[in-house]
């Protein structure tokens, strides 16, 4: 009981954190996109757009400790993989900046599936946490990330795609030109310089070929057992537990 009273606010406080900051990164986005005249190419890997997902990716390794703990239900192993793949990618944008981001299509696809994603998730976990049940917003989780996770996961591999080649022509690491200034040291610091030479884009290609379908099966399992069309004792369809989260 009494952990339960520390808990729960402490979930919907961070839910909602977490909702403010990928609300500001999709307006930003989206502000951008229609700035450019709706140039799909033009990056939007910039300022505040940039900042924000930076640090709230970053802030998002709390859901690996979340169900390790045992506040929420989850696989830790699951949400380690997602995490993971996802600071790889902000690192590498951060990092390399224009030599990555001269065609924004792909870091483009990046913002636009992360944000819009997790603006679905964390409303779907504060709405839950409280003990509301808004169908919708429950169908929307659990049936646009069909479309969503592959275009997020697509522009991952663009992003790998245009730094990985970049990385091999390097003779010095520290000469690579950072947007955040200085930054650069995070490849050595971080040991994703060797770890992405290392590996490759073969290597890169195959962590995603086995995750990828893992996580992808995952969610279609959850989608079907959430949405699979049974109605409860109430007569409504669907819902989700709302005493802990899954992720």
């Amino acid at each position: 009981m009494f952990l339960n009273f520390i808990v729960k606010p402490y979930m919907i406080a961070y839910n909602a954190f977490q909702l403010y900051g990928w609300s500001i990164a999709l307006f930003n986005f989206g502000k951008g996109i229609a700035a450019s005249e709706f140039d799909v190419r033009a990056s939007q890997w910039t300022g505040e757009t940039a900042a924000y997902i930076t640090f709230f990716q970053w802030l998002m390794l709390m859901e690996v400790v979340h169900p390790a703990l045992g506040m929420v239900r989850g696989d830790p192993l699951t949400a380690l993989l997602q995490v993971l793949s996802r600071i790889m990618v902000v690192i590498l944008a951060n990092v390399l900046g224009a030599p990555i981001l001269q065609d924004g299509f792909w870091v483009n696809c990046v913002i636009f599936a992360w944000s819009l994603t997790e603006v679905i998730r964390y409303s779907s976990y504060i709405a839950s946490l409280l003990d509301v049940k808004i169908y919708v917003l429950t169908w929307l989780r659990y049936t646009l990330f069909i479309g969503l996770y592959p275009m997020g996961v697509s522009g991952e591999l663009g992003v790998f795609a245009g730094a990985i080649p970049f990385l091999e022509r390097l003779e010095n690491v520290k000469s690579i030109p950072s947007t955040y200034g200085g930054t650069q040291q995070w490849l050595v610091e971080s040991g994703m310089y060797p770890f992405l030479l290392k590996i490759g884009w073969t290597g890169v290609i195959m962590m995603y070929v086995i995750g990828f379908p893992y996580l992808y099966l995952y969610m279609v399992m959850r989608r079907k057992s959430v949405l699979g069309g049974k109605k409860n004792k109430n007569g409504s369809k669907g819902g989700v537990s709302a005493t802990k989260k899954t992720n």
